[in-house]
């Protein structure tokens, strides 16, 4: 069990342990990282890592590289972020890489052919089609073609070499590739 309850957190597996980002804890946006290590035994439950550098709720986590990414969601002021931050957890250390190129929360993420696709969201005024690729070698974000429909909080997933987005609010019926 967790040891406390946690909303709009990210969930990333990463060298055989899962690791749980930020959130709402009663109504605070959390910077709180928690990691399980599934070999550790009975008894050993969640524990605590360094914090994010930024407190966020309803971002995406993604694991590339022997490293976690948190990006986007919203920030304490309830404003969209655009912030991504990378965790070391050799060094038990979160930095900041370069941000997106559009700020915004509801945001999935997926890897693709060795870069991190960030797809829909919403910038707190509408929902987005707009998708993006980070390239950690250059550490660069680029725009990629706009998705029909804008949505925020889709699922995605990789399958046959092609990224899958479906569902959403704004797309909940929809499926595109």
């Amino acid at each position: 069990a967790l040891p406390e309850g946690v909303c709009g957190a990210a969930a990333v597996w990463l060298r055989g342990r899962l690791y749980l980002t930020g959130g709402d804890l009663d109504g605070a946006f959390s910077k709180q990282v928690l990691c399980w290590n599934p070999a550790a035994g009975p008894g050993v439950g969640w524990q605590r890592t360094a914090d994010l550098l930024t407190g966020r709720r309803y971002h995406a986590g993604i694991a590339l590289g022997g490293a976690l990414y948190g990006l986007g969601g919203m920030g304490a002021e309830a404003q969209a972020l655009a912030s991504v931050e990378r965790y070391d957890p050799h060094q038990n250390t979160w930095v900041s890489v370069a941000p997106m190129t559009t700020a915004r929360y509801g945001v999935a993420a997926a890897v693709l052919g060795g870069r991190i696709i960030a797809v829909g969201g919403f910038n707190e005024v509408n929902n987005l089609r707009s998708c993006e690729r980070y390239d950690p070698g250059t550490a660069e974000w680029e725009a990629l073609p706009d998705m029909p429909t804008a949505r925020r909080g889709p699922a995605v997933a990789v399958l046959g070499g092609r990224l899958w987005v479906t569902g959403g609010l704004g797309g909940a019926t929809t499926v595109e590739v």
